[in-house]
């Protein structure tokens, strides 16, 4: 057991992965930076190497009304930073570039969450 973990953190090293500061609950293994998230490379992994995905409900389990909800927040989310990139096309003054990209970032993670 211990060589399985030794050699999936080796695999993940070699596959350019950054180990973090943070260990895994289960297992005790140091976390990975993976897609922005952190992962056990252990308790995460699927037979094959691939990351399990994400736990959340199927898009088939969620209520139709939910589904609806959610795709019509992704388009104004969509919408809002198509507004904010031409903002940033015109803005000179540096604070408020700053501003911009931040809330850009954010509505990034947002689209990404979903």
């Amino acid at each position: 057991m211990e060589n399985n973990k030794i050699n999936a953190a080796t695999k993940a090293l070699a596959r350019g992965w950054k180990m973090t500061a943070k260990h895994c609950d289960k297992c005790g293994l140091p976390l990975f930076k993976v897609d922005d998230r952190d992962v056990c490379v252990f308790c995460d992994m699927e037979n094959d190497g691939s990351l399990r995905k994400k736990e959340s409900k199927k898009e088939s389990e969620k209520p139709a009304e939910s589904r609806a909800i959610e795709d019509n927040v992704s388009i104004i989310v969509q919408n809002k930073l198509k507004e904010l990139a031409l903002r940033l096309e015109k803005e000179q003054e540096t604070g408020r570039i700053r501003e911009i990209l931040e809330a850009m970032n954010a509505a990034i993670r947002l689209l990404k969450e979903m």
